[in-house]
This record gives C-alpha cells, sequence and structure tokens, in this order.
C-alpha cells in the first residue's frame, strides 16, 4: 500500500490562479461550484473552462486550491494517484495556462486512515500529518 500526499503550500510566493484575468472571469464559477458540489449533474459541465495563474511556470504545480472548489489537480497528480485511488471521483477536465488540468467530483464517501489507530510500515511513501 502506498500513501501519497498532494500538501498545500502557504508560501507566500505560490502560485495562484489569476482571478482577475479575462479568460478566468469568463468562466460560470456558480455553475462549476454546483456541479461538484454536487448540486448539479456532472452533463452540465462546461465545454471549456480556461483558467490562468501568475507566474505562468505556475504549470509545473501539481495542486492549485481555487476559491469554491477542492483544487485544481494536474495530469501529473492524476497519473501517479491513479485511477483506482481515484474511483471515488469524476474527474472534470479544465485547463491552466493551456495545459490540461483537472477538478474531482466526489461522488461517494471514502475512507480515510486514522494515524492513531493505523500502523504505519515502510511500503508508505510519504506520511505527512
Amino acid at each position: 500500500m502506498s500513501i501519497y500526499i498532494c500538501d498545500a503550500s502557504y508560501d507566500d510566493d505560490r502560485p495562484r490562479i489569476d482571478f482577475n484575468c479575462p479568460e478566468t472571469r469568463e468562466n460560470d464559477w456558480l455553475l462549476i461550484g454546483d456541479v461538484l458540489d454536487g448540486l448539479q449533474p456532472v452533463s452540465l459541465w462546461p465545454a471549456t473552462v480556461v483558467m490562468k495563474s501568475l507566474p505562468r511556470e505556475a504549470i509545473y504545480w501539481d495542486c492549485f486550491m481555487a476559491a469554491g472548489t477542492k483544487g485544481v489537480f494536474s495530469q501529473r497528480f492524476v497519473d501517479v494517484v491513479g485511477k483506482d485511488s481515484l474511483s471515488a471521483f469524476t474527474v472534470l477536465p479544465c485547463q491552466l495556462n493551456f495545459v490540461g488540468y483537472y477538478f474531482l467530483r466526489c461522488e461517494r464517501q471514502i475512507d480515510c486512515l486514522d494515524r492513531k489507530s493505523t500502523r504505519l510500515n515502510s511500503s508508505h511513501l510519504v506520511i505527512s500529518y
């Protein structure tokens, strides 16, 4: 068993989604939020969701927190975590600086490990508390 952690960065110089950029502002964020929260069906997901970030080289980051969402994740994140681990989610496409990224919509409750009652062993790659 492997555990992967995608921690949020709180550094002042971390990349940020630029919500002042015209491309980012053109998205229907209310609809996007409703689809991600399960209030609207996935079939209403917009054909294109385009965002820009500051700085532009931010495409080397694997996770961005976007207001009103659970995050935006890179293709590399999806590949590393694997489809089996994401089976509780619908993966919804978007673009960040013209690179494919994804929003995740949780479709069912998922179990999490309780660090106090779980014995960890050498097969765990990254543990973060």
